[in-house]
């Protein structure tokens, strides 16, 4: 008896299941409960799914938006850091760290950019029904072939990310790359554009680059060669160049400098008729110049006041 009973019912139960719903009536509680909202306003569901899509990517692109507005605005906020936070060390100034700092977020930044752009087209698509597993698919079938067919562009990007890596030089500094001597310009991953003194501009790619002399990388060395009759004793010649070292070190900028020790070197040189002498201070590499008219400032005051001036020859005697 039980048995038919539930029979019964089951077979009542898949009957009232298997019968569709009449269109024109409402839509029954679980319908209505998995219902997107515009379905509940009475928007036709075909037309709540396409205003939802276009929603989404709307949003896609407004974040996209967002996230490209923010990447200069952190530009700007780490050249800030850096120069608050950049300290003159022995070996890299103040100078260095900002021209390295801004060479280093130029490169990534732009990545950064290409990389929004890419992720926000993928997403994008995919909020309208595409399928992107075949679109990554190819892209990276495709990215290996353009790696085949471009092995010096890979290379080139390679050497430049080393390049920055390992500071070799940075926008703003005077190097010599082969046969060009130059200021670097502008400078990518790729490619790096350097000025001569002539004004012309060469773009060099970074794979090319198998050796580079840096001429305002960190420090360098200002120097002054002079030579003493040979009648100047050595002692004499000694102490008039440590007065114009101590002179020197009352000089700006080297008053400033507490690393900057003025060095006496000599006599290096014995030729005919006199001595060679060299005086030479440690300085920051876009200041060698300015470290050097300090030098030759000092020599001139304490040799116009001990009386001593050079002849036809350049040589340094009593007058």
């Amino acid at each position: 008896m039980f048995t038919e009973v539930l029979v019964t019912f089951v077979a009542q139960s898949t009957t009232r299941a298997s019968t569709p719903t009449p269109s024109g009536s409402p839509l029954s509680f679980r319908a209505l409960a998995l219902a997107s909202p515009l379905e509940r306003l009475g928007v036709a569901p075909d037309l709540a799914k396409l205003l939802e899509r276009l929603a989404s990517v709307a949003a896609v692109v407004a974040l996209m938006f967002v996230a490209l507005r923010l990447v200069p605005w952190a530009e700007r906020l780490i050249l800030d850091k850096a120069k608050k936070s950049g300290t003159h060390t022995a070996t890299q100034s103040e100078i260095d760290i900002n021209q390295r700092v801004e060479t280093l977020t130029r490169v990534v930044t732009s990545l950064f950019r290409a990389a929004i752009l890419s992720v926000a087209v993928v997403m994008a698509l995919g909020e309208l029904g595409m399928e992107i597993k075949p679109l990554l698919a190819g892209a990276g079938i495709a990215g290996v072939a353009v790696g085949f067919g471009a092995q010096t562009i890979v290379k080139d990007f390679f050497a430049g990310f080393f390049i920055l890596l390992e500071d070799q030089y940075d926008v703003g500094d005077t190097v010599s790359i082969g046969t060009v001597t130059g200021k670097v310009e502008r400078m990518t991953l790729r490619v790096t554009m350097i000025r001569d003194v002539h004004g012309t501009a060469y773009f060099i790619p970074n794979s090319a680059i198998s050796q580079v002399a840096n001429r305002t990388h960190g420090w360098s060395r200002a120097s002054v060669d002079l030579t003493f009759r040979a009648k100047v004793r050595v002692g004499l010649a000694k102490d008039l160049l440590e007065e114009a070292a101590k002179h020197a070190k009352t000089l700006e900028p080297l008053k400033e400098d507490a690393e900057a020790e003025v060095t006496i070197e000599g006599p290096n040189e014995l030729e005919w008729g006199g001595t060679k002498w060299t005086v030479a201070v440690r300085a920051p590499a876009t200041l060698v110049s300015v470290y050097k008219r300090a030098l030759v400032e000092s020599l001139h005051h304490v040799f116009e006041a001990r009386g001593y001036e050079p002849d036809d020859g350049g040589r340094l005697g009593s007058s």
